[in-house]
């Protein structure tokens, strides 16, 4: 038979696997967004910012915290010695998932907006390409913005009606420009 330890370190390795992976994913995409970010505010100097990455950002630190409490503090809780890894575990990789959140909050709750379009993750989107704003049936109210040559993307209701609400104010004022 297989010795325990050698399928507690399996396990280990498969859960820490799993979500470094994902962390390093989002840590990943933070560095292109940073870049791609830095060559847009070259271009675009007086884009203003439309944040909404604090409160994501705040819950996913303190429940990364709160693992991190937990993983120090599970054996006090009574729980049984042949347990205690896996606990620990689950809480080492809830973390990981968490610090990963962190990440995914900070780029995917902040968008740039120009006179004609906005910078959201790392691609710059004109309003002019918007075709449809689809409701996304979920548990939180979100809506999947699909643009005509880029694809789409799903953002919070709040964040499409902050670009609706962009985009009319383009479509006016270059109503206003033609009948100059």
């Amino acid at each position: 038979m297989m010795n325990n330890t050698i399928i507690q370190w399996a396990v280990a390795a498969l859960f820490i696997g799993y979500t470094g992976y994902s962390t390093f994913k989002s840590i990943k995409l933070l560095t292109t967004h940073r870049q791609k970010l830095e060559e847009f505010q070259n271009r675009f100097p007086h884009a203003e910012l439309y944040d909404r990455s604090k409160s994501g950002m705040s819950v996913a630190i303190v429940l990364c915290l709160l693992c991190a409490v937990l993983y120090f503090t599970t054996d006090r809780f009574g729980v049984a010695p042949d347990q205690l890894f896996y606990y620990k575990l689950a809480y080492i990789s809830l973390g990981i998932v968490f610090v990963g959140l962190i990440f995914e909050s900070y780029v995917r709750q902040r968008m740039w907006f120009t006179e004609e379009g906005l910078f959201f993750v790392d691609t710059y989107y004109r309003f002019r390409m918007i075709t449809d704003y689809e409701i996304q049936k979920s548990l939180m109210k979100n809506v999947k913005i699909v643009w005509g040559n880029k694809g789409d993307f799903i953002v919070s209701a709040k964040m499409a009606q902050e670009i609706r609400a962009r985009e009319k104010a383009w479509k006016e004022q270059r109503k206003k420009n033609k009948k100059k």
